[in-house]
């Protein structure tokens, strides 16, 4: 007979055969084994199913599930679907653009007695050539005001979250608001913590994240409009009113560099100002080291145009 898996791993997916397969790669590498994959196929037209089921074939670990939808247009409702079907008492999300080391399962395992939700850090690969670590930040209790006041944009990578089944039941699982595309695991990770301060970091780059085009989080005006709305969504939450100011400049950190990227200078410059008063030391030194920088490259621009 066989045992419950220890754990339900959920793999959103939409027309990323390829890379779904590198995925799948990585968990049969896995070291410890016990558990099951849900794969939740939001639509794709590329023969997904065909190709998860040929990979069934070889799967060392306990099973592979394969869930088929229509197109919703996010990952949410793929997540929901998985999160219905999982048998474990333990969730863990792994986007399908994305791979874990093969000490991953290992290392979180002993972890779980004392933990509601665990993470921890990744190699992030944007090109063969340029690869770098992302640290995570050890969060502090209460978790929930940290997360607020000094930063949840890209503190916990999706794709390393192992959390307990039933508090993602608790919070209504995964946000199927769609304002909240591109941000919905924030706002998962923001509702649970108002639930529990028993996050545990791994210090460890236990996964690859992959930069390469397909990735749903793109620096555009939607993407601050979901940021903007997420703020406004738990900004009431924190207690005191300081606490309020220090999250909106955390906030306008993350909203400055979106600006950055797309060339709005100006706007990025008077956020960026902002943003000094944040709690966070490294937001702050960012929010200097920019400051310089675009007020320079401000200063030339003007002195060309004078020539």
């Amino acid at each position: 007979m066989t045992s419950s898996p220890q754990f339900s791993v959920i793999i959103p997916t939409y027309n990323r055969r390829e890379k779904l397969l590198r995925a799948l790669e990585s968990l049969n590498a896995q070291r410890y084994l016990n558990f099951e994959v849900l794969v939740c196929d939001d639509g794709s037209g590329d023969n997904t199913r065909r190709h998860v089921e040929g990979f069934r074939q070889k799967i060392r670990f306990q099973a592979l599930y394969y869930f088929f939808a229509p197109n919703w247009g996010g990952p949410a409702r793929p997540r929901n679907i998985g999160l219905a079907h999982a048998a474990a008492e333990w969730i863990c999300y792994l986007d399908s653009d994305d791979s874990w080391h093969p000490s991953k399962l290992e290392r979180v395992l002993p972890l779980l007695h004392d933990a509601d939700l665990i993470y921890h850090d990744f190699q992030i690969i944007s090109s063969p050539q340029k690869r770098r670590r992302h640290y995570a930040r050890t969060l502090k209790a209460p978790v929930f005001e940290d997360l607020m006041i000094n930063g949840h944009n890209g503190c916990i990578i999706n794709s390393g979250v192992t959390v307990r089944k039933r508090l993602v039941l608790q919070v209504g699982g995964c946000t199927e608001n769609k304002t909240f595309i591109g941000v919905e695991d924030a706002d998962l990770w923001l509702r649970i913590a108002l639930l529990t301060n028993r996050f545990t970091h791994i210090a460890e780059p236990l996964g690859t994240y992959y930069v390469d085009g397909g990735n749903l989080t793109m620096y555009n005006d939607k993407m601050i409009q979901q940021l903007q709305a997420l703020f406004y969504q738990y900004v009431s939450f924190l207690k005191l009113s300081h606490q309020h100011d220090l999250a909106f400049r955390t906030n306008n950190y993350h909203i400055a560099r979106i600006c950055r990227l797309m060339k709005q200078d100006r706007k990025a410059l008077s956020l960026y100002w902002s943003s000094t008063g944040s709690p966070n030391m490294q937001i702050l030194c960012r929010s200097l080291f920019w400051i310089f920088i675009l007020n320079m490259k401000m200063i030339m621009g003007k002195l060309t145009g004078r020539r």
